[in-house]
């Protein structure tokens, strides 16, 4: 056998396979052009006088692809005059009419069918009414071009048809194209494939692009859920959207919903996907202006479980205010229904450290709420106290503090300086992912900080967690405070 770079089925079905990984998701969202021209690299009269036996086997090889109901697509041949070896009939290309046809080749042809006729159901229920048929249209008529076995290698009339179209067909390389931009194919397959535009993508039904003009629901990241979820799972889900779409405002908890089946568990194991549904119908029923939420509970009109706070009274006075209680955890509104007045208020980042302050007079704790510090802004007795953050000396420590100061201006930091974190270098660790700025919010002293921890002057991402800081000195300090 001579080196050639003629592909047989096998190879064809390796390359479609490289394709698929790459495609099939956008394929399900009606991107890609089709037919899919693939060549096959057919030999000169030079390859073919070195290696006949090759050859032969290679055109036996395709005729026998065209009877294989596995691997679908036209044939087209080609007719060479050779002046050794006279006029012979050769495979040149295959054309697939779509994604199934792709499917087929890779043995991913039960996969396919099932996510497109899923996902037909799911955009028939994200688009109601627009005549979203919601079809999945069948593989386009396959039509194979084949000689007899005695006419390969035979001196035989080439249909003119395939001479015609093998002339008329563009050598061009875009989205197709293995070593286009993008590509998902590896190098040096870029005479492999090419693709013939065409007008009718032959993916879903046409129709599904009748519900917006930009494009239908996109549901190719789905495609794995689509194509292996049980039935009783996936039915599950089209009750879901179809419940909360009928019921946009229920306010109900997810606890509450009447549907069966239905838990809170399966909710939360599907939440990602619910939230990515619900906001495409959303967005496609506000139009191009419509906000991206992301948040379930708001998209699917359901009442949130309380937003809880725990709060620590550290003053044996105040705490008279609240039948003794000095630990409370309850929702926002209860505590900003308390009828305190402290004199300065202490928010710490982490629990921990909130559990270990001791009495102070006139104070109060809060703990652990990470960036979700605009609860701050609903309680009442906190305006015009002395409030102190005390957060983790890295650049979300200062984001957070940064995002405090939106909804209490006055807010001072605690423990937050250069001082503070070269005192306890050895407890430094490495941040992950630091904050980016621009911070707007914080003092000329509490930015130079922050810079200088974004920039690495100190060492790279270095960070120090308010819970290592040396707690006598940190005792010290907060005490101090307001003093």
């Amino acid at each position: 056998m001579t080196d050639s770079r003629r592909l047989d089925p096998g190879a064809v079905a390796a390359l479609l396979r490289r394709r698929w990984n790459g495609q099939h998701r956008r394929w399900l969202d009606g991107d890609g052009s089709w037919p899919l021209t693939i060549l096959l690299h057919a030999p000169t009269e030079r390859e073919t006088a070195r290696d006949l036996a090759g050859v032969r086997d290679w055109i036996e090889r395709w005729a026998a692809a065209t009877a294989d109901a596995g691997r679908p697509g036209e044939l087209i041949w080609t007719e060479r005059q050779w002046p050794g070896l006279g006029r012979q009939r050769l495979p040149e290309r295959l054309l697939l009419a779509g994604p199934a046809q792709v499917a087929a080749w890779v043995h991913e042809q039960a996969r396919w069918a099932l996510a497109c006729e899923r996902a037909a159901s799911v955009r028939r229920l994200l688009v109601p009414a627009t005549g979203l048929a919601g079809t999945v249209r069948s593989a386009s008529r396959t039509v194979h071009r084949a000689p007899g076995r005695d006419e390969h290698l035979a001196d035989t009339d080439a249909p003119a048809r395939a001479e015609r179209s093998a002339e008329r067909t563009p050598r061009r390389h875009d989205a197709a194209d293995p070593d286009a931009p993008g590509s998902s194919a590896p190098a040096g397959e870029q005479e492999q494939t090419l693709r013939v535009p065409s007008p009718d993508p032959a993916l879903c039904d046409d129709r599904d692009r009748a519900a917006s003009p930009d494009q239908p629901p996109q549901l190719g990241r789905h495609f794995s859920w689509l194509a292996e979820a049980p039935p009783a799972d996936f039915e599950r889900l089209l009750a879901v959207l179809r419940w909360l779409i009928d019921h946009a405002d229920s306010g109900l908890y997810i606890r509450q919903l009447p549907i069966p089946g239905i838990d809170t568990k399966w909710v939360g194991a599907n939440r990602g996907r619910l939230v990515d549904l619900l906001a495409q119908h959303q967005r496609r029923q506000a139009g191009a202006g419509a906000s991206r939420e992301t948040d379930l509970h708001r998209l699917a009109g359901l009442r949130r479980e309380p937003d809880l706070m725990r709060l620590r009274i550290l003053d044996p006075a105040l705490r008279a205010a609240t039948g003794g209680l000095g630990d409370i955890t309850a929702p926002i509104e209860q505590i900003a229904a308390l009828p305190l007045q402290p004199a300065r208020v202490f928010i710490v980042e982490n629990l921990q450290t909130g559990l270990a302050f001791d009495d102070l007079p006139g104070a109060v704790c809060c703990m652990a709420r990470g960036y979700a510090v605009d609860a701050f802004a609903a309680i009442p007795w906190l305006r015009d106290r002395p409030v102190h953050y005390w957060g983790d000396l890295d650049t979300h420590g200062f984001a957070i503090l940064n995002r405090l100061r939106q909804y209490l201006p006055d807010a001072r930091s605690l423990l937050m300086d250069a001082d503070t974190l070269l005192r306890h270098r050895d407890l430094w660790q490495r941040e992950d992912k630091p904050a980016a700025g621009p911070l707007e919010h914080l003092t000329a002293a509490e930015h130079a900080v922050f810079e200088s921890l974004l920039t690495d002057r100190w060492g790279e991402r270095v960070r120090l967690e308010q819970e290592r800081i040396d707690w006598d000195h940190a005792w010290q300090q907060v005490r101090s405070a307001g003093d």
